[in-house]
């Protein structure tokens, strides 16, 4: 919880098809319901900036920058480009957009639910650095010295209350492709390739951050995927009360 109003920032990691997005929109249906303010957003990597849904506002600078790096222009330089500018998006909807929604509210609380966070962030890094076994990455190299000039992002400022990591073995997600999507070789290569490396690039993370990661086996149907997350929440965030209103839906 990061400032005087209680907001519980949830994040969601894991790679491609292993359920993340269907998770955050089953989670914010459910808390909505419930009366609790809640916003998802996108927390790393890129955003589309088409406006086609409401956590994906129109933007002329995303519609730019997603294009370089769907083109591998100037690649790693716009993923950290991209990267310190989804954490101060971040901030800007959870401490002021979801705090004007929480002051609308009967409930004292809201909800941010994060699609990608700070283990994204390290794989990117480590495919930038190539860190040795055992190596930590600081602050000040998950988001660069570079672009702190305009505003400082720190670790601990977008740092979630916790992180459920969805794991799946490689074949599930796999099985899980469309090949008659026009992206289905991408995808298909991005999962066989970085499969491994996903798991690698959370040992580069600090302490405190692999503390706060709750893994969650997401090879089953979603809806037993949803029910071991709720579990989770209600141990964690009580407040939430979603312990009394468990029904998936």
């Amino acid at each position: 919880m990061k400032n005087e109003k209680k907001i519980f920032t949830i994040a969601f990691e894991g790679e491609s098809r292993v359920g993340k997005g269907t998770q955050i929109e089953m989670i914010k249906n459910k808390l909505r319901k419930m009366g609790i303010p809640c916003i998802s957003i996108r927390g790393e990597g890129y955003r589309n900036g088409e406006g086609n849904s409401e956590d994906d506002p129109a933007s002329d600078y995303w519609k730019k920058i997603s294009e370089m790096l769907k083109n591998g222009i100037d690649k790693y330089e716009s993923w950290n480009e991209a990267s310190y500018r989804l954490a101060r998006e971040l901030l800007v909807w959870r401490d002021r957009i979801l705090s004007r929604e929480i002051d609308k509210s009967i409930k004292p609380f809201g909800v941010l639910l994060i699609d990608r966070s700070l283990i994204s962030n390290s794989i990117l890094k480590t495919l930038q650095k190539k860190p040795q076994p055992g190596y930590t990455f600081r602050s000040d190299e998950l988001y660069p010295k570079h672009l702190q000039n305009r505003k400082k992002i720190t670790t601990e400022m977008v740092s979630p209350d916790i992180i459920f990591e969805l794991i799946a073995p490689k074949e599930v997600l796999l099985s899980r492709l469309d090949k008659n999507h026009p992206e289905y070789e991408f995808k298909k290569n991005n999962i066989e390739n970085k499969y491994n490396l996903y798991l690698e690039a959370k040992k580069h993370l600090p302490k405190e951050i692999q503390d706060i990661i709750v893994p969650i086996d997401s090879s089953g149907a979603p809806e037993e995927v949803f029910s071991k997350i709720l579990r989770e929440i209600s141990i964690r965030f009580p407040e939430l009360e979603v312990s009394q209103n468990n029904r998936l839906c």
